[in-house]
C-alpha cells in the first residue's frame, strides 16, 4: 500500500504543470511557513 501511494504522488501530473503532488504539497507548505515568519 506504501508503494502504492508512493509510486502516486511521485508521478507528475499535466494539471499540475508537470510537477508531482508531492513538489506541489512542499512548495505549498513552504509558502504558508514564510509567510507566518
Amino acid at each position: 500500500l506504501r508503494s502504492i501511494c508512493h509510486r502516486l504522488n511521485a508521478t507528475p501530473r499535466k494539471c499540475l504543470g508537470y510537477r508531482t503532488p508531492a513538489e506541489v504539497f512542499e512548495s505549498n507548505l513552504m509558502e504558508i511557513q514564510n509567510r507566518l515568519e
